[in-house]
């Protein structure tokens, strides 16, 4: 692992493993949760008191879940790959009910929001965080708004195989990047304040940031090679020396493609093209798997829509087969500006108000015939009803948390 890598030996690992499963139907989740003391709202809690409270080292979860820290010490729950919908919404809401019963002993609670409405504060000591901080304040102040208060859910499904139809990677990759825009529309979470109206700011605010590692990635072309001339041009945010010493800043200005081709910095080896591809955040993201990046954090057991809706419209043959007649009348989201659209407008944009019902309609319709539990499929009808067949989004309705 310590190998010094070339360039071309860089872009085959990134092109080889970015989709390699071939494999269609399972899915896992990542849900991610601002922890709050209600006595104190505007209290940070230490990540030491965090792990002490939840102690899963000697009381794992019960359904295997991992417990994880944002850089704003917001709380990670990581589900395993499951072999179905039905299985992985119950060990997520087994292991939530863990969490949260963990947490109460201490009168903290999980807030489900997509934006931390305080003042960012770094809460970890990971040096790729650190790193991360001091890379993106050269764009910004939005980058550590981002680290430390933004809260999302990610849903992971596998990349597909080398087949045509709905099952081929090719396919699967362009639905999910397609279906983006829409799920950023349809379950924005974040509302700015007047001055910076927006239905999903913490969109907003990631396409503020680092455009090399945030933007959407070319749709035009074979998927893996997509992604490796993607990662290759990002920026990097830090070179480790000796961990866990601070990762040192890189010349300004310094690809991974860069540095692979300057003989006068440090060898860059596999380790360092690992540690960098994960910095590397475009909205879906392949590692062997998709990564579905771009829905905000929901109130309460909401976590279970967006999950549910997604599963639907690429797990399904005849959903996926529908979905992508659907989006394929809409603009190909290969542009920054069509996904900021999304996030400041959701479903006030008439066109994505119309796709969006329509999406909503085909997951209903699937998800009896992917076997889900009748009150998954109850959710999704009705915050169908309530939001998206109204032209709303989870953001025209306030959470009634009493900020000071």
């Amino acid at each position: 692992m310590n190998k010094a890598l070339s360039e071309t030996e860089a872009e085959e690992i990134i092109f080889s493993t970015g989709f390699d499963r071939e494999q269609v139907g399972r899915i896992g989740t990542e849900l991610e949760w601002i922890v709050l003391d209600p006595r104190d709202l505007h209290r940070r809690i230490a990540v030491k008191e965090l792990v002490s409270l939840l102690d899963t080292e000697r009381a794992a979860l019960p359904g295997g879940s991992l417990i994880s820290f944002q850089p704003g010490g917001q709380l990670e729950l990581s589900t395993r790959p499951f072999g179905n919908l039905a299985d992985c919404i119950n060990a997520a809401r087994t292991d939530t009910h863990a969490v949260e019963s963990r947490l109460a002993s201490a009168g903290l609670i999980l807030y489900g929001t997509g934006l931390d409405p305080r003042k960012p504060q770094m809460m970890t000591e990971h040096p790729r965080h650190a790193a991360l901080e001091s890379h993106y304040s050269h764009f910004g102040s939005m980058g550590r708004l981002m680290l430390a208060n933004s809260a999302s859910i990610q849903i992971n499904v596998d990349a597909g195989d080398a087949t045509d139809g709905w099952r081929g990677r090719s396919r699967r990759w362009l639905l999910a990047n397609c279906l983006g825009p829409l799920l950023t529309a349809i379950f924005a979470n974040s509302a700015g304040p007047p001055s910076s109206p927006a239905r999903s700011r913490r969109q907003v605010i990631r396409f503020q940031t680092d455009p090399t590692r945030t933007d959407p990635m070319a749709l035009d072309i074979d998927p893996r090679r997509a992604w490796a001339r993607y990662a290759m041009d990002a920026l990097v945010v830090g070179i480790p020396e000796h961990p866990p010493r601070p990762w040192s800043p890189p010349p300004r200005g310094l690809t991974m493609r860069g540095w692979l081709r300057d003989a006068d910095l440090r060898t860059a080896t596999i380790h360092d093209l690992v540690r960098h591809v994960k910095t590397v955040i475009p909205p879906v993201r392949p590692c062997g798997y998709l990564e579905i990046r771009m829905v905000d954090s929901q109130p309460g057991q909401g976590w279970v829509v967006p999950l549910a809706v997604v599963a639907a419209l690429l797990d399904d043959a005849r959903a996926s087969d529908e979905t992508f007649e659907l989006v394929s009348r809409q603009p190909i989201p290969d542009r920054r500006d069509i996904w900021v659209t999304a996030a400041r407008r959701g479903l006030l944009n008439p066109r994505l108000a119309t796709a969006a019902r329509e999406c909503l309609r085909i997951a209903i319709d699937a998800l009896a015939r992917l076997s889900a539990p009748p009150w998954v499929c109850e959710a999704v009808e009705r915050f169908a009803v309530t939001y998206t067949y109204r032209g709303r989004c989870p953001a025209d309705d306030p959470q009634t948390l009493d900020w000071p």
